[in-house]
């Protein structure tokens, strides 16, 4: 006569023991393409930001050289220091 114990040692272990490395390794899957999703939307993040950042800069820049050369064009003195810089390359 069959045992249960026997029928769970040759048949059921291993079944169970296959699905859950199957699982195991879904997961690791689903965990390395989360990483790198992740990476390439945090580079993304980081590029769009430099540009806005460079671009506000070159705006305050802009404003600060128009203002000087409209006081130059008028005769009068321009004594207001250049814009202090926001970017730094650094992500601030």
């Amino acid at each position: 006569m069959v045992t249960k114990r026997f029928l769970e040692e040759k048949f059921l272990n291993p079944w169970l023991e296959k699905r859950e490395a199957e699982f195991r390794a879904q997961k690791e899957r689903a965990a390395r393409i989360r990483r790198k999703l992740k990476a390439e939307a945090l580079d993304q993040a980081r590029a769009e930001g430099a540009a806005e950042g460079m671009a506000a800069e070159r705006v305050r820049w802009q404003a600060w050289n128009r203002r000087r050369m409209e006081s130059e064009a008028r005769g009068d003195s321009f004594d207001e220091p250049p814009p202090e810089p926001m970017f730094n390359g650094y992500g601030n």
